[in-house]
């Protein structure tokens, strides 16, 4: 019976990740960031997210961003970057931002997040692409956790690539790609949203409700059989 019950919900949440939408607005707010591994297409959510949005946005249409590199790769979590040069030197930011972690969005498989210290209203120009669905990096009712600002469009097969790259130890930084990555370019655009021909990510989606309902299936799945037979 249990079995019975376990596939059951693992079939109704299989049925809802090919199917689940990406926030939609009337145009969008698109970043193309190129790196030396290929071209990731972000589309932002200001409507959500406005102060890491603009944060963002300053950064790139300053050329902040060109010529900085993924530092901070761990598979099956997340790959980070926007900070420092190829040698690890960090380059001068902006005053640090506030935190609009509780706004809704979730550090989910797809998204990209603002990178910060242990404190809230710390992030500067970093960011990083959730490799996977990573609910403790959300807010909960007693600390906030990292903003989520936009959702990859195209090229989780890069961020897949990156992600899968040996890494190593150099003096205090962790998980650093043994062969440099480098963003060479962010650029900024808006879209009509009609005119995107771009290739859905079905497991990709950002609505806490149905984040929501799904999560606490995984939760339910794993109480039960102690791991999940759907993807993350």
């Amino acid at each position: 019976m249990r079995t019975l019950v376990v596939l059951a919900l693992a079939a109704l949440a299989a049925t809802q990740l090919g199917g689940c939408p990406y926030l939609e607005f009337p145009t969008s707010t698109l970043a193309t960031i190129e790196t030396s591994e290929g071209t990731i297409v972000v589309e932002l959510y200001p409507e959500y997210a406005p102060i890491p949005d603009e944060n963002f946005r300053t950064y790139a249409e300053s050329d902040f961003y060109d010529g900085t590199i993924l530092h901070h790769v761990i598979p099956g979590f997340v790959v980070q970057g926007g900070g420092f040069t190829a040698d690890l030197a960090a380059k001068t930011t902006n005053d640090p931002i506030v935190s609009e972690a509780d706004n809704g969005l979730l550090n989910m498989r797809g998204t990209i997040a603002m990178a910060r210290t242990e404190l809230p209203d710390t992030a500067t120009a970093q960011f990083f692409f959730n490799v996977a669905d990573n609910p403790e990096l959300d807010s909960s009712d007693t600390e906030l956790g990292y903003a989520v600002f936009g959702v990859v469009r195209e090229g989780m097969d890069v961020i897949g690539r990156i992600a899968a790259v040996d890494t190593e130890t150099r003096g205090e930084f962790e998980d650093v790609p043994v062969s440099t990555i480098t963003i060479t370019d962010v650029a900024i655009a808006n879209t009509v949203s009609d005119q995107l021909e771009l290739t859905p990510l079905g497991e990709t989606y950002a609505t806490s409700a149905e984040y929501g309902i799904l999560s606490a299936i995984r939760q339910f799945i794993v109480s039960l059989v102690g791991y999940t037979i759907f993807p993350a």
